[in-house]
Formats: C-alpha cells, structure tokens, sequence
C-alpha cells in the first residue's frame, strides 16, 4: 500500500510519504515491487495532492489533473478549491461506474488528500474510500498542526508519529520532516508496504 501523511496549521502544509508501490499480476500472482513511485505532488504555488492505497486506482482518479488534461486551464493557474472540486467530482463518480458493475470494475480500496492556499487561508481534505467514499475538509485556523495519515494498516505509524511529536512538539517543518523520517525508518521494521526512499512537498504561508 503506502504511507503517506499530510500535516498543516495556519502556517504551513507540508506532504511526507515514502515511494515503494507492490503490484501483484492477477493472472500470474508474480509480484513487482517498484521503489521509487511518486505518491505527492506539487500542482503548482497554492497546491498539493497525495494518494495511498490501490496507487492505480488513485491515478485513474487524478491523471488528467498530473498529466495537465483538464479543460478548466493551465494547472500553474488552478486554486485549491478547484482541484478539490474536481478530485471529489471525478471519484464519485468512478465509484459509481464501479459499484453499478463490480463484475467488469475490481473495487478497491484508495485515499486522496488534497492541500493548498484558499483566500490566503491553507485548506486540507481528504477522501478515504474503502466500503463507501468518507470526505474531510479543513480551514487551517490555527497553529496547532492537523494530521492525515493515508496507509495500509499493516502498523499504526500515525501513532508513532505522535508519540514522537509529544515529546517534542516544536511545530516547524524540519521538526515535522525529521518525525516523518524516524517513523519510516521504525516503520519498514513492521510494514512491509513501504521503503525509506522518503519524499516532501511543501507550502509556506508564514515561517514558523
């Protein structure tokens, strides 16, 4: 599966995630396991997207948007508001096209979250779906950081990550990075759906 975390405050909003994906041929059972699969993404300035779970599922979900094919215009020009839009719109309704035919469609479990700048305030939302499709949206208000966690459930690195946090909670992005890195490096010991090979994205409204 993945790990993947988003956390954010009134400050900033900073995507962490390793970059292992494991694919299983359905016919042959071989497995391949590919190290340096991108998960986050910066969209442009005032944006970004990560995914976890069934990776192939996520980017039937948001392909047009990476590969820069949607009609609204030019993705350096896109708001958080419209690439939100456009992630809730397009997974409803491949759900939809999944649940009426679960016979041609495989069903399968994906998360999305989605960060950026909304009239100077920093927004994140998330989109879980696993038996029916859970969304979550967040105004950034306050200093105290909001945390995301999309994974495989093999291990609870949310809880961690906190612990870790706990014990220091200095809310700066290189603190967050550094707890990021060490609850990789305890969680590969644990998870097998992951590597150390760790990535960041970041936006800054106002140095911490």
């Amino acid at each position: 599966m993945s790990l993947v975390m988003a956390i954010g405050n009134k400050d900033f909003i900073l995507f962490a995630s390793e970059k292992r994906k494991t694919t299983t041929n359905i016919l042959t059972k071989e497995i391949t396991i590919d190290e340096n699969c991108e998960k986050i993404f910066k969209i442009n300035k005032n944006v970004l997207l990560g995914y976890a779970g069934d990776l192939d599922y996520c980017k039937i979900v948001t392909e047009s948007l990476l590969n820069n094919k949607m009609n609204l215009r030019e993705n350096h020009n896109l708001t958080y508001k419209q690439v939100d839009n456009f992630i809730g719109a397009r997974f409803k309704n491949i759900i939809k096209q999944v649940e009426a035919d679960p016979i041609k469609y495989r069903k399968s479990r994906a998360y999305i979250v989605v960060g950026g700048v909304e009239g100077g305030v920093l927004n994140l939302s998330s989109y879980f779906y696993e038996d029916e499709l859970k969304i979550n949206k967040f105004i950034l208000k306050c200093a105290t950081p909001k945390l995301i966690t999309l994974s495989s459930g093999q291990y609870d690195h949310e809880e961690y990550f906190r612990g870790i946090f706990s014990a220091k909670p200095m809310v700066k992005i290189d603190n967050m990075k550094k707890i990021f890195n060490k609850t990789v490096m305890n969680g590969i010991k644990f998870d097998t759906s992951i590597n150390n090979n760790v990535d960041f994205k970041e936006i800054v409204l106002k140095e911490s």
